[in-house]
């Protein structure tokens, strides 16, 4: 019985001590003069990567950039910090990856593991200032999505409670559906 006591007190210790290494670890990628380091391996560019998109570290992103990271990299279900920064919301690091990074092509092509692509997430999801980055970068969308750029409206009016808001929007989609 004691023993096998201490053996667990061992294995415990051995968890809290692999936890403390990771937050460790987690921290130094905050204070990390990535400047003075050589380019990491594709593997650490992309935990990088998408964390700070996850966590809108705009700075973080820009100084990844410079740094030559490879901006288009994907994880192991094929999403980008593009696919992250959309469903976290992080409209800052929409309009830095679409309009300095240059992801149109990733936005409307790059389908991830469940098939969706950036700019299908942000539509579906009624994201509607994430939306407009996207037509504010991808002209050939502006054109061909009126209709579900209305819809994105109404979805987020609805699930935002703006009641006046939605009953406006339904009576110009009337209105519109009518002319046609």
């Amino acid at each position: 019985m004691l023993e096998e006591a201490k053996r667990l007190a061992i294995d415990s210790l051995d968890l809290l001590s692999v936890i403390m290494l990771e937050e460790a670890k987690l921290l130094a990628i905050d204070s990390l003069d990535i400047y003075s380091e050589a380019t990491p391996p594709e593997d650490v560019q992309i935990v990088r990567l998408l964390n700070c998109a996850s966590r809108g570290d705009i700075k973080r992103m820009r100084q990844f950039k410079e740094c030559g990271y490879n901006m288009d990299a994907c994880d192991y279900d094929k999403r980008t910090a593009l696919h992250i920064a959309v469903s976290d919301n992080q409209e800052h690091i929409v309009k830095f990856l679409l309009g300095e990074c240059d992801q149109q092509g990733i936005a409307k092509n790059g389908a991830d593991r469940w098939n969706v692509t950036p700019w299908e997430a942000a539509k579906t999801s009624a994201l509607e200032i994430v939306y407009n980055e996207f037509l504010n970068h991808c002209s050939e969308l502006k054109d061909t999505e009126n209709d579900d750029y209305r819809t994105c409206r109404l979805i987020y009016a609805a699930a935002n409670v703006m009641f006046p808001l939605t009953k406006k929007h339904i009576e110009c989609a009337l209105i519109d559906g009518f002319k046609d």
